[in-house]
């Protein structure tokens, strides 16, 4: 015996007003929750970072050579990258990205 299976019935549409625009007040208040994320972001970052310290100088007391530093950089890497989520690590390339940029123009020249 064959069920008949009801169709979800379209939903109407609804008509918003166009947009147009942000007003001053709602870009500044924009403007500052992404720079709150961003301090957010940075400061768990540190944060990790001073977790991992005392650990990492205990480790360089024994003897320093290239390929421990370089461990302990990863383990940091590791350590700080996998508490962020996906917006921190968009914001994080924001930052990069802009960063990059004003180097490239530096070093360019100003044209």
């Amino acid at each position: 015996m064959k069920q008949k299976i009801d169709k979800p019935q379209p939903q109407p549409e609804v008509s918003l007003p166009p947009f147009k625009g942000y007003t001053i007040e709602e870009l500044r208040y924009r403007r500052a929750m992404m720079a709150l994320k961003k301090e957010f972001c940075k400061e768990k970052a540190m944060q990790s970072l001073r977790g991992l310290s005392p650990s990492a100088r205990r480790k360089d007391k024994g003897g320093s050579s290239k390929s421990s530093k370089l461990a302990l950089a990863g383990q940091i890497a590791t350590k700080v990258f996998s508490n962020l989520n996906t917006l921190d690590y968009i914001l994080m390339g924001i930052s990069l990205f802009t960063t990059a940029r004003k180097g490239i123009r530096l070093i360019r020249g100003k044209k």
